[in-house]
């Protein structure tokens, strides 16, 4: 349990700062934190009605620049009694008349059906002596009424089921707002509102609650000290979960319902249903395959004279002949598996590497040198047991597997310029298949993508043409009289003029009546400036709505 300790809280959607927001708790609200999220936010329960079938999860911020927003809650505060939900907005917790007053139960004991021991109202002053889950024993200590309607104080829910609350954090130097309506404000302000960590008095209080308060007063440093200690597991919650951007972090679930798929964090019980907003790595299963008497040195050597582009492109073309069958000999997409082949040193730094399963040779031979084909599969959720079974099974036969993997080496293009030795036989050396989890950034933190660009402006198919040909046809005259010319056009209009440059041809300019305004004006103006007039001599540019200077 949770208390607002700035003003007004808000509250959104999401844990994203950026999402859209619901709305604000009022200070002093008590509220329910399920967890801890990493990026100081926490997720709260927020009940659209008292004992609500389905209240709404919503996100706030832990801290901010001013300090901690929210603390926890512990025995021994002083608080307001907000029989219609202490989260609410002012006007919502006041009763709607004198006759029409809501009350607070208070009970004996803890249990449900204990005796009645009175009850409370709005307005009423009361002190957290005790707290068991979520029922807390009061004592009255500031009455609204003119007599005590709970002298022994008792027992109360401060929520419901769905975390509707019934209390409200009295801070030091408050005043009830229901107070100034029955009371006097010269009576109220001669009321010194005691410090919430100071003691109730019992002076007040009857014989036969005096004594309780008193053992209460001996239990509250215990309690307080046990509830200190809640924000320090929350941090630590936070922290681990956090730092779970691996996939052993999470076990993965499936809704008997519906069969959809979701996530949970071992150390928080968090629930995603998409890793990758959390910055969880994805589960990969990567097949390394080594091969001998085979390499590229032929391809470069017959790209001589085309150049290093062209081998590149004929190395590139031999990966995409080597995808399908590939993917097909593992049972996954084509778009699920990135396949590279490689030699030498090449691509030998790799700090991701899993558990190893090596069919064949030594796992310390060929490892940072040789021809050899890489192809990493990315599996769907937090197992990459989906992406490795087929190719397990594939590679527990060790013979059939090499046979597969050379039959499918000899049928790419350029097979035979790849071979070093033309008289001698291709054969695989080893093969790995590793699980690996390969890093990613968490989409709430991804920066939103730019803005699409502009739509380009409509032009008339007249103007595109001159900015197509105006270059050769290089008119003198060029009459566009009472037509209607869009800012499209007036650049269009520009540009062909610019691409006659430097043998400017234009005479004579009519745009009379065409309305082409500011933008149509310096689209033009821009045209002459460069050398576009050089020869003209008639510019008509009347009744074209341009502005004065």
């Amino acid at each position: 349990v949770a208390v607002v300790q700035k003003e007004d809280l808000p509250l959104r959607e999401r844990p994203d700062p950026r999402s859209q927001q619901v709305t604000i708790l009022p200070r002093g609200s008590l509220v329910i934190a399920e967890w801890v999220a990493p990026g100081n936010a926490v997720r709260l329960l927020l009940p659209g009605k008292p004992n609500d079938p389905s209240p709404a999860h919503v996100w706030a911020d832990i801290g901010g620049h001013e300090g901690a927003l929210l603390r926890p809650l512990a025995p021994g505060g002083d608080f307001w009694v907000e029989p219609r939900g202490g989260h609410l907005p002012e006007e919502l917790r006041r009763d709607p008349d004198e006759k029409n007053v809501a009350r607070l139960s208070v009970r004996a004991g803890l249990e449900d059906g204990a005796a009645s021991a009175g009850y409370l109202q709005r307005g009423d002053g009361v002190q957290m002596a005790e707290l068991v889950g979520r029922r807390a024993r009061l004592v009255h200590t500031k009455k609204i009424m003119p007599f005590d309607t709970a002298p022994n104080g008792g027992w109360v829910d401060l929520f419901d089921e769905a975390g509707w609350s019934v209390l409200r954090v009295r801070f030091p130097g408050d005043i009830h707002p229901a107070e100034l309506l029955v009371k006097g404000p010269a009576e109220v302000e001669e009321e010194e509102p005691r410090p919430a960590s100071a003691a109730p008095s019992t002076d007040s209080l009857p014989q036969g609650a005096e004594r309780g308060a008193r053992e209460d007063l001996s239990t509250t440093d215990l309690s307080s000290e046990a509830a200190s200690e809640l924000p320090a597991l929350l941090w630590q919650l936070g922290e681990l979960e956090g730092k779970s951007v691996w996939t052993r972090d999470w076990r993965e679930q499936v809704d008997p319902v519906w069969g959809q798929r979701y996530f949970v964090n071992k150390w928080s019980g968090q629930i995603v249903h998409r890793l990758s907003n959390m910055g969880v790595a994805c589960p990969a299963v990567r097949l390394t395959v080594w091969f001998s008497n085979l390499s590229f040195e032929g391809i470069r050597e017959d790209c001589q004279e085309a150049g290093p582009d062209e081998a590149e492109r004929r190395i590139r073309s031999v990966e995409r002949a080597l995808l399908p069958p590939l993917a097909a000999l593992a049972d996954v997409d084509e778009d699920r598996m990135e396949l590279n082949i490689v030699e030498g040193s090449q691509g030998a730094a790799d700090a991701t590497r899993g558990s190893e399963d090596s069919i064949l040779g030594s796992q310390d031979s060929h490892e940072a040198e040789g021809f050899r084909v890489i192809a990493t599969i990315r599996a769907p959720g937090a197992r990459s047991s989906w992406a490795s079974g087929a190719l397990k099974q594939a590679m527990a036969d060790g013979e059939q597997f090499t046979s597969q993997m050379v039959i499918l080496m000899g049928s790419l293009p350029d097979f035979m310029n790849m071979r070093v030795d033309p008289y001698g036989d291709v054969a695989l050396l080893k093969a790995d298949l590793e699980e690996l989890d390969i890093p990613r950034v968490a989409t709430m933190f991804v920066p939103p993508p730019p803005p699409p660009p502009p739509p380009p402006l409509p032009v008339a198919q007249e103007f595109e043409e001159i900015r197509r040909s105006y270059m050769w046809t290089k008119q003198k005259m060029l009459h566009f009289h009472c037509k209607q010319l869009g800012l499209g056009d007036s650049q269009a209009l520009s540009d062909g003029l610019q691409a006659a440059l430097p043998e400017p041809a234009l005479e004579e300019l009519g745009m009379w009546g065409c309305r082409i305004g500011d933008g149509g004006t310096f689209a033009l103006s821009k045209a002459l400036d460069l050398g576009c007039g050089a020869n003209l001599h008639t510019l008509l540019l009347d009744e074209n709505e341009i502005s004065a200077a």
